[in-house]
């Protein structure tokens, strides 16, 4: 049940970040100007570069995020696998043992 909670909420935020990357990727809307007005404005024009560069960062952080997502994904599936082997290895040796004590 716990797995599968966990596959749910994986999925979930990977197709809230994939959801976010695809309405970034569009036309950014247009940036306010300052309210000196003028087109030369050097805190307009720090506000401007701040804002891409952090866009440009959210974006990264988004895709890190998405790919240590799947990376997660295919552990705990992994880890899952094993988990089954490693339980059947255990019952097919406490079988021996009963046998051998029969």
């Amino acid at each position: 049940m716990q797995s599968h909670n966990r596959s749910l909420s994986s999925a979930m935020i990977s197709h809230d970040l994939q959801d976010w990357l695809t309405r970034t990727s569009a036309e950014p809307a247009p940036l306010p100007n300052c309210c000196c007005e003028q087109s030369t404005c050097a805190s307009s024009e720090l506000f401007h570069d701040t804002i891409k560069r952090l866009e440009g960062e959210s974006r990264l952080a988004a895709e890190i995020g998405q790919s240590l997502l799947l990376k997660y994904e295919k552990f705990v599936q992994e880890d899952e696998q094993r988990r089954r082997e490693y339980e059947q290895k255990v019952r097919k040796t406490a079988n021996m043992l009963l046998n051998c004590l029969i």
